[in-house]
């Protein structure tokens, strides 16, 4: 069961830091499943590379090909802030945002819905945590049951 936003509160006060959301022991098909969600559900994302904006990659491989030679950000919409991914490496999905823009109760709930919907369609569990501190949990996400048997 998620803990109420009230236990939480205080992890999105601003304090300079970013928080971070992790799925951790991630393959290329599940990079995939997490691009056709973005591109179906966010379709306002937005795909940068090296500051330019570009169309969103079909697949994960495109975006290790454009990841050898620059640097890529996929910022994704939520509650009027962004969740930006980097693509450090395939076997962690990471996303990263700004506490300050999620600190109302209705702000995090949009952004947990975007949380909840990753793992829901990798199948694989995610974490909330302070920037770079993956142990320092502030909330997780367990893929729902009624997901479990098929891939978006």
């Amino acid at each position: 069961m998620k803990r109420s936003f009230q236990e939480i509160a205080e992890a999105f006060r601003s304090d300079g830091a970013l928080r971070d959301f992790y799925i951790h022991d991630t393959t290329r098909q599940d990079w995939n499943a997490l691009l056709r969600l973005v591109r179906r559900k966010f379709g306002a994302g937005r795909f940068d590379v090296d500051g330019e904006t570009r169309e969103i990659p079909e697949t994960f491989e495109e975006i290790e090909r454009i990841r050898a030679h620059a640097s890529l950000c996929l910022a994704v919409p939520v509650a009027g802030a962004y969740a930006c991914c980097h693509f450090f490496c395939h076997h962690q999905i990471e996303f990263d945002f700004r506490p300050e823009d999620y600190r109302t109760p209705e702000k995090w709930s949009a952004l947990s819905e975007l949380f909840q919907s990753i793992v829901d369609t990798v199948r694989k569990p995610g974490v909330v945590t302070y920037e770079n501190v993956e142990d320092d949990i502030i909330e997780t996400f367990e893929p729902r049951a009624s997901n479990m048997g098929h891939r978006h």
